[in-house]
């Protein structure tokens, strides 16, 4: 690559991955929000203030900087903003109204439907009496989300219906979306997978499938390879395909969370960028699948070519979650953390020594990321918490 120029929205742990692989490719990196002090922004090589939802304010930007790429990598939130900025500028770009659909949660939820695609029962609105109705008719459990945000913010289970403490969970959800906007859906039983793909002319390039981790609705980390058969892989792949099929989505990345019933697969959310907690490091090193270089060069009008293994090497990664919260201090760094757990390959810490650390209820509330190889299922649990007491990490 000449030098091209491309702007990445985000520059947080995250984005880390994608905004190294832009510069060692020999990009022009412009990175992008509106925190200066964000990790990602020490690696480009030029920051831009500017929140990456303000579309108006990104596209003036991605003018003056005579940008020839637009991309973001595991925000929901920018995905709006790439589209249309990316269009407007006639880069390669999902279009906006594919963006928004999978963005918004209740958009992509009244798409399954229209669509005869496998879904959850669900209802949403901006006022909790326009649901009382629809909510009476749900099987329970269900769960309240805010419907434009990510990283379970705002996300609680109804086990039994009660106006009262429905009325709770979507006031709850509702001070975490930006268009006040909350969709209740039945919960779906199954086995939870995650994964992240790439599609090139329509059809599905590469699709690495993980099993997930949570504790309550927050992934805590992922791991290959997945423990569903290849059955059950393969219908879910057929289902993503006739999904992005459908809503025409052709190229790109795709990242998705899905549930595994006897027989049947519900993509539970889909994103079309590269997804988060470690995944697409996960995906390189288990699978040698570069979704991020491919996104790059997605993202530049370049031909994106994805080599990769069929049988992936195990390999995990884990959320670092506070046991407590407090000010944090320090925590050992990655070299001195591979001497005592050899099995980890990268260790990313999110958080600054005097940083406050609010109790753990999201994903935006983790100390950091550990990466590591894991062979084994029942290995994971073992290797997790060795890692986690090795790191001895120091929150007052």
């Amino acid at each position: 690559m000449d030098k091209k120029r491309i702007l990445i929205l985000g520059a947080g742990v995250h984005q880390l991955d994608i905004i190294k692989t832009a510069v060692n490719a020999g990009c022009h990196v412009i990175t992008l929000d509106y925190l200066p002090d964000n990790i990602g922004h020490k690696y480009s090589h030029q920051f831009v203030n500017c929140s990456t939802v303000d579309i108006d304010g990104v596209l003036k930007h991605a003018k003056d900087l005579q940008i020839d790429g637009i991309c973001t990598a595991c925000s929901d939130i920018a995905l709006p903003t790439v589209a249309h900025v990316g269009t407007e500028l006639g880069l390669k770009v999902v279009p906006p109204s594919v963006a928004e659909t999978v963005t918004y949660k209740e958009s992509f939820r009244d798409f399954q439907k229209s669509s005869n695609l496998s879904h959850p029962g669900f209802v949403w609105g901006s006022s909790f009496d326009e649901l009382i109705a629809g909510l009476e008719k749900l099987t329970y459990p269900i769960v309240f989300k805010p419907t434009d945000r990510s990283g379970s913010r705002g996300v609680c289970m109804i086990r039994e219906f009660s106006v009262d403490e429905c009325r709770n969970a979507f006031d709850d959800a509702k001070k975490f979306s930006r268009r006040g906007i909350v969709i209740a859906e039945e919960y779906v039983k199954g086995i939870d997978v995650s994964g992240d793909a790439f599609l090139r002319d329509g059809k599905i390039l590469f699709c690495g499938i993980t099993r997930k981790m949570l504790r309550n609705f927050v992934p805590t980390g992922h791991m290959l390879p997945t423990d569903i058969s290849e059955a059950e892989q393969s219908l879910l792949k057929q289902e993503l395909q006739k999904t992005c099929t459908m809503i025409n989505y052709l190229d790109g990345p795709l990242d998705i969370d899905a549930k595994i019933l006897p027989g049947k697969v519900v993509i539970i959310e889909m994103a079309v960028r590269c997804g988060g907690n470690g995944i697409v490091p996960l995906m390189r090193r288990g699978f040698g699948a570069d979704l991020s270089l491919a996104t790059i060069q997605h993202s530049l009008g370049e031909k994106a070519d994805i080599p990769h293994r069929d049988v992936p090497n195990g390999s995990a990664s884990m959320m670092i979650i506070p046991e407590k919260s407090g000010t944090f201090y320090d925590t050992i760094d990655e070299k001195e953390l591979k001497k005592i757990v050899p099995e980890v390959f990268q260790l990313l810490i999110s958080v600054k020594s005097g940083e406050e650390i609010p109790p753990f209820q999201h994903s935006g509330n983790i100390i950091g990321l550990a990466l590591f190889d894991c062979q084994k299922y029942e290995d994971y649990s073992i290797l997790s918490k060795k890692i986690y007491s090795s790191l001895k990490i120091n929150i007052r």
